[in-house]
């Protein structure tokens, strides 16, 4: 026996595993969605829509706006790289010294 209820995205089917246990019930959330919904959720049959009007001069202006900001945000973060960058060799160089410096502690002393 299945049994299902339907809420508004939800249908629930309720499956008993087997004869012998019958008290054990899994259940098994299904998605749907009803037709209505599929239809307005298609952008061309939104029911609501915004257009924005703007003149040859402001699109320019907007255009020149949003390159700038991104050429800005490019030397913002090639600055920040070359940083980090820099910093890494510091460390690697510190660290191949002190390496240098214990392998010549470590070498056996010459007679």
């Amino acid at each position: 026996m299945v049994e299902t209820e339907y809420n508004s995205s939800v249908c629930n089917i309720l499956i008993p595993p087997s004869r012998d246990k019958v008290d054990i019930f899994f259940e098994i959330n299904v998605m749907y969605f009803p037709l209505l919904d599929a239809v307005f959720a298609d952008s061309f049959f939104s029911p609501m829509r915004t257009v924005y009007v703007v003149s040859d001069s402001q699109l320019e202006e907007l255009k020149r706006k949003q390159h700038q900001e991104e050429l800005d945000n490019i030397e913002t973060s090639r600055k920040r790289l070359e940083e980090s960058y820099q910093a890494r060799v510091k460390v690697l160089a510190d660290r191949e010294l002190e390496l240098q410096e214990e392998l010549k502690a470590l070498a056996p002393a010459k007679k």
